[in-house]
């Protein structure tokens, strides 16, 4: 398998974010280069210029109170997108940065797969792996999270019980023995960089 993208799904709050920063760090301990990426990232990316212009707040903001006046509109934008493009609006935003990262041989790890034609997605991408966190006494969020958690769980290729603790220690310890189990560190996307090659792949191994 030719990992390239690693797509973390599961409810609010469930830690996918730390989840996936676990990983980049259990990536680099290897010698691997793992980055962030999201569905949302490109959602805010796409809105900034606009709520500049029209209201000068930055869809980057970390005011609690702006983030709530902007939230429903940047939801509501989101679902417009996936509506007029069958689902597709944000993958294809997201795949140009998964297809950069990959030819710099950067492992992308996207934390906010909440939907299960994202989760199908990534399992098809260059055998891209998708892995749902059930987290105990956490439950969807809402109505949406609702209907969607289920599907999106079942199209996951693992689904991993995150314990419920605060301790970075036994996060990372959780994260570090899913990360050996699969033994991510066998199989990546390495893009020669040879101009007689240019556009094959070919893999590399690194030591355990």
């Amino acid at each position: 398998m030719d990992l390239s993208v690693i797509g973390i799904a599961g409810v609010a709050s469930c830690g996918k974010d730390t989840f996936g920063q676990l990983l980049i760090e259990r990536f680099s301990q290897k010698g691997i280069k793992a980055q962030r990426e999201a569905f949302a990232d490109t959602l805010k990316e796409d809105l900034n210029n606009f709520l500049l212009a029209k209201t000068g707040v930055n869809a980057y903001t970390i005011d609690e109170g702006e983030k709530i006046l902007l939230r429903p509109l940047m939801v509501e934008y989101g679902r417009l997108m996936r509506r007029l493009s069958a689902g597709n609006y944000w993958i294809d935003l997201l795949k140009e940065k998964i297809e950069k990262n990959t030819e710099k041989d950067i492992i992308t790890i996207v934390t906010d797969v909440r939907y299960a034609n994202e989760a199908a997605w990534i399992n098809s991408y260059r055998d891209g792996l998708s892995v749902y966190l059930a987290r105990e006494g956490i439950q969807p969020a809402n109505e949406e999270e609702l209907t969607n958690d289920k599907p999106t769980q079942e199209q996951c290729a693992h689904t991993l019980n995150w314990k419920h603790t605060t301790s970075k220690r036994s996060q990372r310890t959780q994260a570090h023995q899913y990360f050996n189990a699969q033994q991510f560190h066998t199989k990546f996307i390495r893009l020669s960089t040879n101009q007689q090659d240019k556009g094959r792949r070919g893999n590399r191994r690194l030591p355990a």
